[in-house]
């Protein structure tokens, strides 16, 4: 099935009506472009051996690259997962995204065109945004009635996991009632770098332009401009944001960068992390 009638922003808009541009778009004046194909889930290589209803699941993607990107995608059904919705709004550049599905109502929307690699567990009421210009080298993301998102220019590592539930209940023997039980959040800013072997845990943010460690266990927010690191972690820099080249900013950084400068940060952004 192809639809050719809707704009990127009319899809968007139609399944996450909350979307902000400003932290998921670099260029937040634009969306992408394209002539989009909307198909349903078991045109692509699904593993759903117990039968699961799929009803009414879509995928939609750029109809130039759909055989490019459908080599890029994979399914796991592993619970009754009627009315997905997968939006990948660009072309990576490479990679895999392995995609499992186990709820009424799993949403996910990637604008990303960088290498991504990663699985991602979609159960209960989830849904993960992923925003333009991230690169994944490798992550396992877990959500149950979990709301993700990523904004743009993030940088990950490999071995990196999201820990978005706490998939099983802790139970009170006082009350006999769960306490871990409602909706969780985990809230990734704009150029986040995320270290080798990170976990960030559940209802937790990381602020923009921050840096998380390699094999930090990030179980409490971090504020924007800092360095987090160890386990858990704790922010040990403060006032400071990273760039690709170790020469300095990136003109496509640069705005990123001001933004930064322009809110109330501890100390100035000058100078390299130490």
């Amino acid at each position: 099935m192809v639809d050719e009638s809707r704009s990127s922003r009319d899809i968007i808009d139609g399944v996450f009506e909350d979307f902000d541009g400003q932290r998921f778009l670099f260029d937040a004046s634009s969306l992408p472009s394209a002539t989009y194909v909307k198909q349903p889930l078991d045109a692509f290589a699904v593993s759903n051996p117990e039968h699961h209803d799929v009803g009414d699941s879509f995928v939609w993607m750029p109809k130039r690259n759909a055989a490019k990107i459908a080599s890029m995608l994979s399914f796991e059904v592993m619970g009754a997962s009627p009315h997905a919705r997968i939006l990948i709004m660009r072309t990576p550049q490479a990679g895999q995204q392995e995609i499992c599905l186990k709820g009424p109502h799993a949403r996910l929307l990637s604008l990303s065109a960088s290498r991504m690699k990663y699985r991602a567990l979609l159960s209960g009421t989830s849904s993960l945004i992923i925003g333009s210009r991230t690169f994944i080298g490798g992550a396992r993301i877990l959500l149950r009635d979990t709301d993700m998102s990523i904004g743009a220019g993030g940088l990950w590592s490999d071995e990196v996991v999201v820990q978005g539930t706490d998939q099983h209940g802790i139970i009170s023997l006082e009350t006999g009632l769960p306490l871990n039980a409602g909706r969780k959040t985990v809230d990734i800013g704009r150029r986040v770098w995320v270290g080798r072997r990170a976990m960030v845990m559940k209802d937790i943010s990381i602020g923009d332009g921050s840096i998380i460690g390699a094999g930090a266990v990030v179980a409490k927010s971090v504020p924007a401009a800092s360095v987090a690191g160890g386990n858990p972690a704790k922010v040990i820099k403060s006032g400071v944001t990273w760039t690709h080249s170790p020469d300095g900013p990136l003109d496509f950084e640069l705005p990123d960068l001001e933004r930064l400068r322009g809110a109330e940060l501890p100390s100035p952004l000058d100078a390299p992390p130490t």
